[in-house]
């Protein structure tokens, strides 16, 4: 939402659970939760980027770089998704776009299926 402002006035029921928890929450209980650790799971980038570099399940993670100027299949993440005029996400949608991209968001149910 931070990088694409529309998206609030798109996704108004995404919002609207939002802003509910947020409400249910209270003003006490939010500024706890802020100053709380991190997650376990977004504690784990490090084990999770030594897994890759294991080359497990024949992954071989490489730069943005490395990967615009190849043929090579990807499993990206972030906001390159997100419609607009940048580099990565114009390439994904012209150049790439019979290329096999999966967002690292469906990798779990995606693995599952395998």
């Amino acid at each position: 939402m931070k990088r694409d402002k529309s998206s609030i006035l798109r996704n108004p029921k995404t919002i609207d659970r939002i802003c509910g928890r947020l409400y249910e929450m209270g003003l006490d209980k939010i500024f706890e939760k802020c100053s709380d650790a991190k997650e376990t799971n977004r504690q784990m980038g490090g084990v999770f980027r030594r897994w890759i570099n294991k080359k497990a399940l024949g992954i071989l993670p490489v730069n943005l770089d490395t990967f615009m100027n190849s043929n090579e299949n990807a499993i990206l993440d972030g906001v390159l998704y997100i419609k607009g005029k940048n580099k990565m996400y114009t390439n994904i949608t012209t150049h790439y776009k019979h290329h096999n991209i999966m967002s690292a968001l469906v990798l779990r149910e995606f693995l599952y299926q395998v």
